[in-house]
Parts: C-alpha cells; structure tokens; sequence
C-alpha cells in the first residue's frame, strides 16, 4: 500500500505552487490538522495511511475543499480552485483507479470524447489527440460548429448523478465514497470566497467541485449519453471536456448540429454558452483547446497555429516575472526562478507542439526568459550596469 501511495502522492505534486500559495496566505491562521502539505503528509506516510486505513473502515468523510481564487482571462470574475486534503486525493485516486477499470461498462470510453480518459485500445486521447482529430475531420468536413458548455461543472445535477452513476457502476462499497465526492463543498467561512461563490453562481448541493481527483471521470459519465447521440444521428463531435466542436458539410447542417446540441444539453439540464457558441464557414479558423484551426495560407489544407491572441498571453506569463518581488512572493530565489522559468518554457513548447508556428513561438519563448533576467537584474542592480555587462558575464547570469 505504502508504494502505491507514494506514486499517487507523486501525481498530485501539480498543485505544490496552489498549496504554498494557500498556506502563505493562511499560515496564521492554519486550518485543522488534516491540511497538511504533500511533502508533511509523505515525511510521516506509514502512519497516516494507517489512519486512513482506519477511518475507510469505520466510515470515511472528506473535509471540506479549500479555495483558491484565480483571475479568469478576459474577465473581472475569479474562477476558484478548489483543494482536497492529501488524504481525500488518495481515496479519491484509490477510486479513480477502480472507476477507470470499469470506464468502458460505464460508457465513458468512446471515440468523440478526449478529456481525463487515458488511451485506450489504441485510440490516443488528450488534448494532442484532440487536436489532430479536429483536423483530419475538417479536412472531410469543412463547416464548423463550435461551443462550450455553460458552467458546466458547476451545473451537473448531483442526484441524477449519483443515481446514474450507482445503477451502472454497481459496487456498493465503493458508493459511500462516490456519493460523498460529488457532495463535497468549498469551505466557505471566507467573505471573499462566498462573493466569489455568488459571483459564478456556485451554490451548495448543485454541481462537481473542480480540483478534485473524481470530478473529471464523473463528467464524462453526465456526458456519455450526449456523447452517444451524435453518432446515432452522424454527426462528427469531438469533445475534450466542457470544449466541443462538430464538422459538417454545409451551414444548413450545422445548423442543424446546433439544434441538436441545444436539445441533448437541456435534457441534462445544461445548456451551451451563448459567447462561445458560433458556425463557421470553410474559410473562417474556429479556436479549439487555445489554437487556431484554419486553412494553411495558399493552400486547402488545414492545419493549427497558435493565435496572435495566444502569444499574447504567454508573453504575460513570462512578463510577471520581470518584479523579482513576485518571484521572492511565491518562495523563489533566482536558481529557482531559472528552473520555473525553463519549466514554463518546456511546457509551452510541448503543449503547443503541433502548431504550424512552434517555430516563432519557440524563439520568442527563449526571448521572454531572457526579458525576466535583463529586467530582474535590471531592478536590482540597474539597467545601465546590465548593458554595460560584457558577453562572458552576461552568459554567466543567463543572459545572451
């Protein structure tokens, strides 16, 4: 148990810079002993997974989710998220595991949907995945329909859920468990978190809480009907969670689409966000997972490129760390900078890869990491000493 344990407290080491950023911000006022960190929780892993042992047997019950609010793109609203004890995410993963044993049974694996399904018989999932299937279906079908689900997560029945889910999984022991994820709430004591809650309509018993380990499968098990109906009626969907977008032949057709899609949502109680729902004709890029989908300049190909809209937002990224002060706020010292830095610099290489301009987004990627050294040394010891700076110097502090 103590290995298996140690791999998924590996796993959830994504959310290290969310638990430093919550802890700094409530470290006088620290929450129960159940919230400590993952490298506390693993410096006495033996006994704790004990206790959780314990507490699985005596009846276990998840601590309320710990939010964090984050500033949305383009908008004045906050999304939250939202952060299970490191005991809960191993329950929660222990789940997972026997739900993905069972994912084919329950609906979950099919061929249109790409988000939080591992790969299966062959078929590649993920957001690459989703990517080069939107392409090679546009190429047969050139009109577009594209849409997001409105708060979707936020707006999933839980009772239907739950007794949906139970009906098909059919492993009593595990329900209990089940039925309390989809009931966890945020811990909403804070002022500031219940505007946030009231601000994007999150209210208690309605909705999957995003952060943790169960809600993402969950979701696709709401979906796996609405899933299913497109091909009964052939329609060509790919979906990578809440993100869809159907090809067709003709704007009749998507049109068509559109009033489908409206139709299988509402039966679920969800319907599609009116600001990101469109048709495009063959011509026009549709956005889909933060590329751009459209035609290869001179050519009838298709193909993905990343948006001057995107590289917009990377560069901000990268620029907010030109404050050394920010870096020192998130307990960065330069080594480390360097190495989120390089990081971020990686990430947005591999995430981006398929882009048709991965070139010009990779130049400017190792632009941007020198922009953060020229303008931290800059503030600390003058922009005048950092250009005086000879070339052996300047490549000494990472700079070209």
């Amino acid at each position: 148990m103590a290995s298996s344990a140690r791999d998924r407290l590996r796993s959830i080491g994504n959310l290290n810079a969310v638990w430093k950023a919550y802890w700094k911000r409530h470290s006088k006022s620290a929450p129960g002993a159940d919230w400590v960190t993952p490298k506390v929780f693993n410096s006495d892993l033996i006994r704790r997974l004990r206790t959780l042992r314990a507490e699985l047997g005596d009846g276990y019950g998840y601590s309320a989710l710990r939010a964090i609010p984050i500033s949305k793109k383009r908008s004045s609203k906050k999304r939250l998220i939202c952060i299970p004890t490191v005991g809960d995410r191993i329950v929660q993963r222990a789940v997972l595991q026997e739900i993905e044993a069972r994912a084919s049974t329950l609906g979950i694996i099919n061929d249109v949907s790409f988000g939080f399904v591992r790969q299966t018989s062959g078929i590649k999932r993920g957001a690459h995945a989703a990517r080069k299937a939107v392409v090679q279906e546009r190429q047969k079908r050139p009109w577009a329909f594209k849409a997001d689900i409105s708060s979707f997560f936020d707006s999933i029945q839980r009772e239907e859920l739950i007794r949906g889910f139970n009906r098909s999984f059919r492993l009593r022991s595990l329900e209990p468990l089940i039925r309390g994820a989809i009931n966890c709430e945020v811990d909403s004591s804070d002022p500031a978190i219940r505007r946030v809650l009231h601000d994007n309509g999150i209210i208690n018993g309605r909705g999957l809480r995003q952060g943790m380990p169960l809600s993402p499968i969950l979701s696709n098990f709401v979906l796996r009907d609405f899933d299913r109906a497109y091909g009964t009626h052939g329609y060509h969907l790919v979906r990578y969670a809440d993100d869809l977008i159907v090809l067709g032949e003709s704007m009749a057709e998507c049109q068509q689409i559109q009033d489908f899609t409206v139709s299988e949502l509402r039966k679920l109680g969800l319907k599609v966000s009116e600001t990101k729902t469109m048709i495009c004709n063959p011509t026009e890029p549709v956005e889909f997972l933060g590329m751009e989908l459209g035609l290869r300049p001179g050519s009838k190909k298709y193909c993905l490129t990343i948006s001057d809209e995107q590289m917009k937002e990377i560069k901000s990224a990268f620029a907010r760390y030109h404050d050394w002060t920010v870096a020192a706020g998130e307990g960065l010292d330069v080594a480390k900078l360097f190495r989120r830095l390089d990081q971020m610099k990686g990430g947005y290489g591999a995430a981006y890869g398929a882009a048709e301009n991965i070139t010009d987004l990779n130049e400017r990627l190792g632009q941007w990491v020198e922009n953060c050294a020229t303008k931290i040394y800059g503030s600390i010891f003058g922009a005048d000493v950092v250009r005086r700076l000879d070339q052996k110097k300047r490549a000494f502090l990472m700079l070209r």
